[in-house]
């Protein structure tokens, strides 16, 4: 349970996730053969979900690339300052632990705040953005790149639903080859380009990065 005991976190919903899929699995491998037909996995169409750690535990398996071009991980990053390529343009953007084990980029009560990540693209450019979705005093940004305001990706930071719970929540910009004419959101990414990748906020509240990178 987490601190306040009001609701189990993201790792639990996980375990809970892995332990029903194990006790489905040995259940039907139990029954008789003359049940197979109803109560095997496979006659709903649908394979058991594939085993996995807590995704809270794996922010670097939301990497986008084989091999990325750029890479800012908070968790990675803890305890340093002035990391290169990271420009704070305005606002009180500080790289620190508000959750034991969750680093992160943090704006707090300021609309406007603007931080930036030096990217490089290859010949497929993309980029992704974990940021953290939250409930009460959490708020909304959006990214874009370069020295355009369009087109931009709103980033909801605070949840739509009434669940008392947070989590990582990822953005992926595609970019277009230079040899096709950029169209809608591959106009942002150019390929074999050097951008910045610029995340402002837009409403008056707690904003969280946790991992960015590029390729």
């Amino acid at each position: 349970m987490g601190k306040s005991s009001a609701h189990p976190g993201y790792k639990t919903h996980e375990l809970l996730a892995n332990t029903l899929a194990v006790w489905w699995s040995a259940t039907v491998d139990a029954l008789p053969a003359k049940y197979d037909h109803v109560l095997d996995s496979r006659a709903f169409g649908v394979p058991l979900p594939e085993l996995r750690a807590p995704l809270t535990d794996q922010v670097h398996h939301f990497s986008i690339c084989k091999v990325n071009a750029a890479v800012y991980d908070a968790n990675a990053m803890q305890g340093r300052a002035g990391i290169r390529g990271v420009r704070i343009a305005k606002g009180n953007w500080t790289l620190y632990e508000d959750r034991p084990g969750k680093f992160g980029w943090i704006s707090a009560g300021l609309v406007g705040a603007r931080i930036g990540f030096d990217m490089s693209f290859g010949e497929l450019p993309r980029a992704s953005v974990v940021f953290e979705q939250g409930y009460e005093g959490f708020g909304d940004a959006v990214v874009t790149v370069g020295k355009h305001a369009f087109p931009r990706h709103v980033l909801r930071g605070r949840r739509a639903d009434t669940e008392k719970v947070t989590q990582a929540q990822t953005l992926t910009i595609t970019g277009t080859p230079e040899t096709r004419k950029p169209k809608g959101i591959g106009m942002m990414l150019r390929a074999r380009s050097w951008e910045t990748l610029w995340v402002t906020t837009t409403t008056v509240g707690k904003f969280k990065l946790r991992y960015v990178s590029s390729c």
